[in-house]
C-alpha cells in the first residue's frame, strides 16, 4: 500500500470517530460522568438528585464507596414527563462509551460502560453532570423528572488474558528448562 493510500484512510478513520461523537441538538438534557470534588459515599444503587434548574450542583460528586472493586459500568434510569430526546457525553475520564435507550413510558436507561484503565477504583470520587452544554442549568426538571435512579456494576480488577497467557508461558518455560537439566548431584 502506498503512504498517500495509508494517509487517505486514517484521515478517513479520523473524520467517522468525529462524526459519531458529534451531537447535533445542543439543547437536550446530558450526563456526564467526570472527576468531582467532596463526594458522597456510594454503592451499587444511589440517587442523583436533580436541581430547580433542571441541572445538578456541585454538591452531586459522588466517591466508589467499595473497599477493593472498581466501578465498571453506571446505568441510570429516569422517567421523562414527555418525549424530549436525552443524550450522554462519555469524556474519557473513566468510561469510553455511553449509550442511551429508550424504554416504554418516555423510561430511558443510560449506561456508560467500556471503563478506561478499569474503572473507577475504590475510594475515587466522581461526578454526575446534568447541565446542558455550555450552560449552568439542565433540561432536566422540564421533562418532570426529580431523581436519576443510579446503579453502578462493580468488579475487581484482573489481569487481562494476554497477561496471563505471559505469566503462565514463562513459568512453563522455566520449568521445562529446569527439568531438561540434570541436577548438579548427578555429576561427579
Amino acid at each position: 500500500m502506498k503512504l498517500c493510500q495509508g494517509f487517505f484512510i486514517a484521515v478517513l478513520v479520523c473524520i467517522a470517530a468525529i462524526a459519531v461523537r458529534a451531537d447535533g441538538i445542543p439543547s437536550d438534557a446530558r450526563i456526564i460522568v467526570g472527576h468531582g470534588g467532596d463526594p458522597k459515599k456510594v454503592g451499587s444503587t444511589f440517587l442523583v438528585p436533580v436541581n430547580s434548574s433542571g441541572g445538578s450542583d456541585s454538591g452531586d460528586d459522588f466517591e466508589n464507596g467499595s473497599a477493593t472493586e472498581n466501578i465498571v459500568e453506571l446505568i441510570f434510569t429516569a422517567k421523562l414527563g414527555n418525549s424530549d430526546t436525552i443524550n450522554c457525553v462519555a469524556p474519557d475520564f473513566y468510561f469510553g462509551h455511553c449509550t442511551v435507550i429508550p424504554g416504554k413510558g418516555h423510561k430511558v436507561t443510560i449506561i456508560f460502560d467500556d471503563p478506561l484503565a478499569g474503572g473507577i477504583p475504590p475510594g475515587d470520587d466522581f461526578f454526575i453532570g446534568l447541565n446542558d452544554p455550555g450552560k449552568k442549568t439542565g433540561s432536566w426538571k422540564k421533562d418532570g423528572v426529580k431523581d436519576l435512579d443510579a446503579q453502578a456494576i462493580f468488579a475487581v480488577s484482573t489481569p487481562e488474558p494476554g497477561t496471563l497467557l505471559l505469566l503462565l508461558g514463562g513459568l512453563g518455560s522455566i520449568w521445562l528448562r529446569r527439568k531438561r537439566e540434570p541436577s548438579p548431584e548427578t555429576h561427579v
